[in-house]
């Protein structure tokens, strides 16, 4: 799953990259309106920060073994990696001058959130038989 991670990561730099691109030529004219070069610079950001929390998970993270902390984890690390695909989604499918609403990007960052809260939730629980305070890594 390590490996996923850092992949997925790299992946998605290369994309959020590529986006950057797509946006300097769309937007070289000048000619949009503001509100929407914002809007796509905000997707284009998201992309960012979920490649950059799969790379950090997948350079840092260790599993548990208790089977219920495990089991939180793949369901945490499963959402962080479909997060970078709803967001490059949303970069595409959202960014338009009549809709301010972003529910594909709202998607993304309950995927984040909680991917993330379910690592941080494993990591701090007590390990079985241990009589620290908080938990190690594996």
């Amino acid at each position: 799953m390590r490996g996923m991670h850092l992949k997925i990561g790299l992946i998605f730099i290369a994309i959020f990259l590529a986006t950057g691109l797509y946006m300097v030529w769309m937007f070289s004219e000048g000619e949009h309106e503001r509100g929407l070069r914002m809007m796509y610079r905000t997707a284009h950001t998201y992309i960012l920060l979920s490649a950059l929390v799969n790379l950090a998970l997948g350079t840092y993270v260790s599993f548990r073994t208790e089977k219920s902390l495990h089991r939180q984890q793949m369901v945490g690390s499963w959402m962080l990696l479909f997060a970078p695909a709803i967001f490059t989604l949303a970069f595409f499918a959202e960014p338009t001058e009549e809709n301010l609403m972003r529910p594909i990007s709202l998607v993304g960052m309950f995927a984040v959130f909680l991917g993330v809260l379910f690592h941080w939730n494993a990591f701090t629980q007590k390990k079985k038989g241990s009589s620290k305070d908080s938990a190690q890594p594996t």
